[in-house]
Order: C-alpha cells, then sequence, then structure tokens
C-alpha cells in the first residue's frame, strides 16, 4: 500500500510510512476523531493506540475496510494522560502513524 509521503513521525522505533492518518483534536481530553485513507481496500485493518514504549494500549478497530476516506470516533476518556502513536495497518504492512497527545 503506497500513497503521498505525509508524515515523517518516528515514535520508539516505528516510523511512519507513506499513507493519510490524522487525529482531532490533539491535543485530546476525552473523545476525538480519528482520520484516515486507504488506497486500497483491506482484507484486515488495524487501528492501534501504542505508548511511548512501543507498548500496545488499545485497538481502536480491527477489521476490513474499504478504499477511500474514512473518519472514525473515540472515546479516550478512560487512558491516562500521555503521547501515544496511532499506528494504521493494511494486510499486515504499516501504512502511517501519527501521534496523539492526552491531556487530563
Amino acid at each position: 500500500l503506497m500513497a503521498h509521503v505525509k508524515l515523517a513521525l518516528e515514535f520508539e522505533g516505528i516510523e511512519a510510512m507513506e499513507g493519510l492518518l490524522g487525529v482531532y483534536p490533539n491535543p485530546v481530553s476525552n473523545a476525538t476523531s480519528v482520520r484516515l485513507m486507504l488506497e486500497t481496500a483491506a482484507t484486515e485493518a488495524t487501528l492501534e493506540l501504542m505508548d511511548v514504549q512501543g507498548r500496545l494500549v488499545n485497538v481502536l478497530h480491527r477489521g476490513a475496510m474499504a478504499a477511500g476516506h474514512h473518519t472514525l470516533a473515540f472515546d479516550l476518556s478512560s487512558i491516562a494522560s500521555g503521547t501515544y502513536a496511532i499506528v494504521l495497518r493494511a494486510d499486515g504492512q504499516l501504512v502511517s502513524t501519527c501521534q496523539l497527545l492526552k491531556s487530563h
């Protein structure tokens, strides 16, 4: 899966690949929306929330995803304040990452 390079974030060894992924609002206090784009449909797309040590905090989405733009809403009120990475994978390949800042 290749798209135009939009991010150049390195987060505990996870370097952003080519793709589109964004969070709004950021920083997040409770609710947020993740906007993403896949150039081709994925049989297994995962959107994961990782902490700064690279540990999985939560799987935000797992399942098939059509090609195109998507907006997914999440309640993050149960996670601690801090810096996180959102990691998008499609059919086992890293598509993109972005940073999320969680405030009180």
